[in-house]
């Protein structure tokens, strides 16, 4: 029916918007990851990249993008493991994550070609740089 539509319309607007929101939030907290003096602003950080993720596979799922929630589910993913702050993400694994999010933006402002575009690529690097990162020795923050 077309109220449906439209209210899937509003859905999806609103996705759009609130992702925006989110895009931002995971980037600044990733960009202040390497920068963080102390064990609970590396933890603060993470958690807020992680809720930014958290909430759009959530909101993706609701919506029937599996490719976006795929996508951030990878992301939450890669992250989860520095969710307590003691270690940090290698460098290369933020690059990562930063790539994922720069797709993951094109995915969400073209959300009618987001289900047929292929994300494998990015999916692999992920994966394969949280397995670098996880074999890497742990490097406590110096304070």
């Amino acid at each position: 029916s077309d109220g449906n539509r439209q209210r899937m319309n509003l859905h999806r607007s609103e996705f759009i918007l609130e992702s925006r929101e989110h895009l931002a939030a995971f980037e600044t907290s990733l960009l202040a990851i390497e920068k963080s003096s102390s064990i609970s602003e590396s933890r603060r950080l993470i958690e807020c990249g992680l809720r930014a993720v958290h909430s759009m596979k959530g909101d993706s799922g609701f919506l029937g993008f599996t490719n976006i929630r795929n996508l951030t589910h990878a992301m939450e993913s890669a992250l989860e493991p520095f969710r307590d702050g003691s270690n940090l993400p290698s460098s290369s694994l933020i690059e990562v994550l930063l790539k994922a999010r720069d797709r993951l933006a094109s995915l969400i402002e073209d959300l009618e070609h987001s289900q047929t575009s292929s994300i494998d690529d990015i999916l692999l690097d992920l994966r394969q740089s949280s397995e670098a990162n996880s074999r890497a020795k742990p490097h406590a923050n110096s304070k």
